[in-house]
């Protein structure tokens, strides 16, 4: 676990813990059981009196504020990381362009599989896959050239607003989301077309339009239970259980599950809203039994083996060999 303290500022004066800038590049990975965890300091240690640990100008905390102040491209890239803090009390993350409309080389921001608790979010682009937002209030505000996608998220409580800058995003995309809101989402974006988005299920009272395509109007709330990586697994909902957009495995889900019962995707059609890696036991599926799980051997989680990938479901399998035929092995050579 990382515990954020925001103390450097940058230009607009708010301290923050993280940055990476000029070219530069951030990762994080950690795994389907054993996420990393990046929390705002006051929530992982205490302090002998409330001052403790305050930024100078006592602006508010932020566990990362990315800034790109350089033309140069830099690159942040979370897989199964989880972010929390206080609720309500302050960013989770923040990115942005330094007010800037349009820098042509700005890197991409990219979540998968993370989990978000409390707090704030905001960004000017950013693609976020399969991510749990809890009780989070987020915004999100592409610019025009900025692609940003929001695929198979559950935002849960809390509030949801993506609202292009300037109207100028038109590449922007939000697809097979679950939404279970006090108070409708805001997506009704003018410059964007209604197949921007779509296959999005919504359960808040009192809303009976939605802005995008084929939308599911749940009347009842989704009902969810704990399984052994979460809290939000689904209980079997013909509304949401293999209805999205397009089949799993070419969103990179074949090895992932939204129910207890553990059935992955596969090549289904994607269930909508977020996913947990399939497991056995708590463990994440290993066909071939060599100790690594099928969702990291099929990197590209599409459920084929591709070149330079090992066979999840081969016995044995070396994974990429090369074999030298000619000369023989203890040949004399001129």
């Amino acid at each position: 676990m990382i515990g954020a303290f925001g103390l450097d500022t940058f230009t607009n004066s708010l301290p923050y813990s993280l940055d990476a800038e000029g070219g530069g590049a951030f990762s994080d990975q950690g795994l389907a059981n054993a996420p990393n965890r990046i929390a705002q300091y006051n929530t992982v240690q205490e302090g002998p009196s409330p001052t403790s640990w305050a930024s100078p100008d006592l602006s508010p905390l932020m566990i990362s504020d990315f800034e790109q102040s350089s033309p140069a491209a830099a690159v942040f890239n979370f897989r199964f990381t989880d972010f929390s803090c206080l609720a309500q009390d302050d960013y989770l993350w923040a990115f942005d362009r330094n007010g800037q409309l349009l820098i042509p080389n700005s890197g991409p921001v990219n979540f998968r599989d993370c989990e978000f608790y409390s707090g704030w979010a905001y960004s000017e682009s950013v693609n976020i896959t399969n991510c749990l937002f809890d009780r989070v209030k987020t915004d999100f505000e592409p610019y025009a050239g900025q692609f940003s996608w929001v695929y198979n998220n559950l935002i849960y409580g809390g509030s949801f607003t993506v609202n292009s800058t300037n109207n100028s995003a038109t590449n922007a995309a939000l697809f097979n989301n679950l939404f279970d809101l006090p108070v409708p989402a805001d997506v009704s974006l003018p410059s964007w077309q209604p197949a921007n988005g779509g296959y999005n299920a919504y359960y808040w009272p009192s809303y009976t339009n939605t802005y995008f395509l084929n939308a599911i109007l749940l009347t009842n709330a989704p009902v969810f239970q704990s399984g052994p990586l979460g809290s939000f697994y689904q209980l079997t909902n013909p509304f949401t259980i293999y209805a999205g957009n397009t089949n799993a495995n070419l969103l990179g889900f074949y090895h992932y599950t939204v129910m207890t019962n553990e059935l992955i995707d596969g090549t289904n059609y994607v269930s909508i809203g977020y996913h947990y890696v399939a497991t056995t036991n708590g463990v994440p599926l290993d066909s071939n039994g060599d100790g690594i799980p099928n969702y990291l051997e099929d990197a590209n989680g599409n459920g084929v083996v591709d070149s330079g990938e090992i066979g999840w479901n081969i016995v044995g399998d070396p994974g990429l060999t090369v074999i030298i035929t000619q000369p023989r092995n203890g040949s004399m050579l001129p």
